[in-house]
């Protein structure tokens, strides 16, 4: 039964007899607001008296009484607005012995009905001095606090299968430092879903907001820097292994600078950025994606310099064209140029293509094709360009059958890539009409029915004057 620890500043922990200052949950069978009002209330609880925490540590630290431990909750008042002392910070919330890795919760709650979420607005929990950390070491997982330092806010998994979940929360940093995670734990989990990451103002500074020390971190729905219309430094930064997932992150009140880069050439981290929004001005890495010592940047598909829904790989970049489309196909295409480390064993691959095959007839899945010229674009082979595609291969079960146009290996001839010549029309400026048009094709016969997913593989290097121009709408026969 997870117990339950009450934090708001102004009032003195105390040792509180056999209940240990605070209250456990389920104490009626109304539960938590009964907990507060029949535990507390039955001892005179009121704006006077003092039988909760003033802090987060305090929680952690105060003599006499049982800590949190893996399962427990604390809430903290939507009101509370704790400065802790001058130097360094650590919650642990290890100190009540051994902890699994079931998180500690942390709760904001309604200062006036504290069985009520309620996100904070100003900061709960804050270090004093400029260079002070704040640490959280442990497992966590919170919902709607928050927190400031005056350099770093850091978590600390305290093993390599640790978890940091953190929901609706906002962690603001006041010198140009960093919100840190996955300190000194390259298997550790760091989640964060609908948060705000931000300094307390706007500084022309060239640190990094997002400092990444290992495991695996993942962000949905996150808000970058507000208040650093100044800076020119990296949003994000690498340093231990691990690997990094961000969909649905805002990082246009960045105006300048880079999202991603590395300090250390001992890691091996892959990044991937999904559905981002990057401004104008802005890149993705210093010198624009690319490997630094196994370090992979593998796609960014996002608002990118402005334009909408890219998507960029170290081997090349797809740009939405909404004014070049095929007719009869989808409301637009996408515009594929190849950087110089694309080959055909580290090809640029198109996003996936999906579709849903509706019998267990033999399929075709064509992809229409097209290039400004004949004799750059016309002249491939499926040693650099191919189709590939998974579908439910078997009758009883989910596993994927994978298909491919590409040469089986580099001892094979290469041959031409196509199956059929498209004679359709493309429309817009600068369409292939008068280049190459083409069709490749996957033939196929699935297990059952059900979704599938198509992609291209494109290897030649170095493609900029005259690129791919792909028709991201699937024809099925």
């Amino acid at each position: 039964m997870a117990n339950y620890y009450y934090v708001k500043s102004g009032g003195t922990a105390q040792d509180n007899g056999a209940n240990d200052g605070r209250y456990t949950s389920q104490i009626t069978s109304s539960g938590f607001a009964d907990a507060f009002t029949d535990d507390w209330g039955a001892k005179g609880f009121a704006a006077a008296d003092d039988y909760y925490y003033e802090s987060i540590n305090d929680c952690f630290l105060t003599a006499g009484i049982t800590v949190p431990v893996s399962g427990d909750i604390i809430v903290i008042s939507d009101a509370s607005a704790f400065t802790y002392a001058s130097g360094d910070i650590t919650i642990d919330n290890n100190l009540g012995g051994t902890n699994s890795d079931i998180p500690v919760v942390l709760i904001s709650v309604d200062d006036a009905a504290v069985d009520t979420y309620s996100e904070a607005t100003a900061a709960q929990e804050k270090s004093l001095g400029t260079g002070d950390d704040l640490t959280f070491k442990g497992h966590w997982a919170m919902y709607g606090v928050w927190l400031e330092a005056g350099q770093n806010i850091l978590f600390q998994p305290d093993s390599s299968e640790g978890i940091i979940y953190c929901k609706n929360c906002t962690l603001v940093v006041d010198d140009g430092e960093s919100v840190l995670f996955g300190l000194g734990f390259a298997g550790s989990v760091q989640r964060m879903q609908s948060c705000k990451l931000d300094w307390a103002a706007d500084a022309a500074s060239t640190t990094w907001i997002i400092h990444h020390l290992g495991g695996m971190l993942e962000m949905q729905d996150t808000l970058i820097g507000v208040n650093r219309a100044s800076s020119t430094g990296q949003m994000v930064n690498t340093q231990q292994s691990g690997g990094i997932l961000m969909s649905g992150t805002d990082f246009t009140s960045q105006p300048t600078g880079y999202i991603s880069t590395a300090i250390s050439d001992e890691l091996s981290c892959i990044q991937e950025y999904v559905g981002i929004a990057i401004a104008t001005g802005a890149t993705v890495s210093s010198g624009g994606i690319t490997q630094y010592p196994d370090v992979i940047v593998r796609s960014v598909y996002a608002d990118f310099d402005g334009v909408e829904d890219d998507y960029d790989t170290m081997y090349g970049i797809c740009i939405k064209q909404a004014d070049v489309k095929r007719t009869g196909g989808s409301d637009h295409s996408w515009k594929i140029t190849t950087k110089v480390s694309a080959s055909e064993r580290a090809p640029f691959y198109t996003p996936w293509i999906t579709g849903y095959f509706d019998s267990t007839a033999a399929k075709t899945v064509d992809i229409y094709i097209g290039t400004l010229t004949t004799t750059d674009g016309g002249d491939y082979n499926n040693d650099e360009l191919w189709i590939e595609c998974e579908y439910f291969i078997n009758s009883g079960n989910p596993l994927y059958g994978f298909y491919t146009t590409a040469r089986v290996s580099p001892l094979a001839t290469a041959v031409d890539p196509y199956d059929a010549t498209d004679s359709s029309t493309w429309t817009g400026t600068g369409n292939p009409n008068a280049g190459s048009k083409h069709i490749l094709r996957a033939a196929v016969t699935p297990g059952q029915v059900g979704p599938f997913r198509c992609r291209l593989g494109f290897g030649r290097a170095s493609v900029s004057t005259d690129p791919l121009f792909v028709d991201p709408f699937p024809v099925i026969t």
